[in-house]
Formats: C-alpha cells, sequence, structure tokens
C-alpha cells in the first residue's frame, strides 16, 4: 500500500513516518528543508502545500492509496494574527488535497482539532454541534466541511491537544516548552481555566495507522 503524508516536518507528520507500518511504500512532504535520503520504503518531497502545480506533481508520481493530510499552520495565536495566510494554508491547501484526491481516486485522512467546538459544554461527541471560537478552529471547520462535500472516501480526525519530543524547526507544544523553561529556573504563567485530556502524538499516529490499515471512514474523536 502506497500513503503519502503531508507535513511530515510536524509533530504528528513526523510519528507518523517513524511508527509507518514495514509492509506499507511511504512518502511525506516537507515545506523546509529535507531530512532524510530516499530508502526502500520512504520517500521525502519537498512543498509547500499553498502550491497547488508542486502537490499534484507528487500525487500523480507517487500515485498514493492513501493521503494523510497534516500540514497546517497549527499556532493558535498566529493563526489570529495572520488570519490570511492561516486560510489559505489550512484551508485553500486543504482543497488543494482534496482536488488531487479526487482526480486520483485516492482515499483521504484529514487531521482536524477540537478546536472546532467553543469548550463551554465539554466532553463532546462526534455529534455534537460545532462553534469555534477562534481563526484557527474556523479553518479546520471549514476543511472538514469541504471533504464532506467533495464525496470522497475521507476519514476526519480531531486529535485533542497533542504533545511530544519535538525537534527544530518544529515549535514547542506545551509540555517541551513547560520542561524547558524549568529547566532554566524560569516561573511559569499558566491558566487554570482550561480542562483537557492531551495526547501523545505517537498514540494518535497508532490511530491514524488503524484507520488505514482496517478502512475506517468517517469522524472521530481521539
Amino acid at each position: 500500500m502506497k500513503i503519502l503524508i503531508t507535513g511530515g516536518g510536524g509533530l504528528l507528520g513526523t510519528a507518523l513516518v517513524r511508527s509507518m507500518p514495514t509492509n506499507f511504500e511511504v512518502g511525506a512532504t516537507f515545506r523546509s528543508a529535507l531530512p532524510t535520503q530516499p530508502t526502500d520504503h520512504f520517500d521525502p518531497y519537498q512543498l509547500d502545500i499553498c502550491d497547488r502545480d508542486t502537490l499534484m506533481d507528487i500525487v500523480h508520481r507517487v500515485h498514493p492509496d492513501w493521503i494523510i493530510h497534516t500540514a497546517s499552520i497549527g499556532n493558535v495565536d498566529y493563526c489570529e494574527q495572520h488570519q490570511d495566510e492561516s486560510w489559505q494554508v489550512n484551508v485553500v491547501g486543504t482543497q488543494h488535497v482534496i482536488e488531487a484526491c479526487t482526480s486520483c481516486h485516492i482515499r483521504l485522512i484529514y487531521t482536524s482539532s477540537n478546536a472546532v467546538f467553543d469548550g463551554d459544554h465539554a466532553p463532546y461527541s462526534e455529534e455534537d454541534p460545532t462553534n469555534p471560537k477562534h481563526h484557527y478552529g474556523k479553518t479546520k471547520l471549514a476543511s472538514e466541511r469541504l471533504i464532506q462535500e467533495s464525496g470522497l472516501d475521507a476519514t476526519i480526525i480531531r486529535p485533542m491537544m497533542m504533545y511530544g519530543w519535538n525537534t527544530p524547526p518544529q515549535r514547542s507544544n506545551p509540555v517541551t516548552w513547560m520542561l524547558s523553561e524549568l529547566s532554566q529556573h524560569k516561573a511559569l504563567r499558566l491558566f487554570d481555566d482550561v480542562y483537557g485530556n492531551p495526547l501523545l502524538a505517537s498514540q494518535c499516529a497508532d490511530a491514524i495507522w488503524i484507520c488505514v490499515r482496517d478502512q475506517h471512514y468517517g469522524l472521530f474523536h481521539i
């Protein structure tokens, strides 16, 4: 089975590459410098997800059975401050992936977020109404709707806040940020009005590989 992962340099993309099944052929796209050389079962590709033509070229060369679309701007504050850019990456980029999947009859897994909810009535099920409070959540919900309207064989994953060991140029996540600050004997300024169930990136990757292996379609909270 052939798999193409977008956002291979991110926290989840890295976890997916590290845990890829040995009997799969996997390619992954990277916006910055490629981290590794091709191997028998893994090929890296340079891609800005906003570059539709390059994406289509990669997809037509690889012709994957599945695309796992993780590429996005995930920093909530950055999305709020750069709304046009984050819409282009998170929503228009997803539209490009949908077009590629449609043209080559490829199945799609999309990583959304629990940020599609307002947080006022947690915990949420997959059937609960969405109501994003900030721009990042709005981009994720808009992408979900594009996928649902596309008619593709698709799986939408809504992970909780993910954590794991990040490596440059990956951004810090709450766990690695706190460890870094504490190791430098810095005081932490935290909030006490947000509740969640942090998700280890490798566990999210395991769940995604199960969806691929067993062909689970639909909407899933992880």
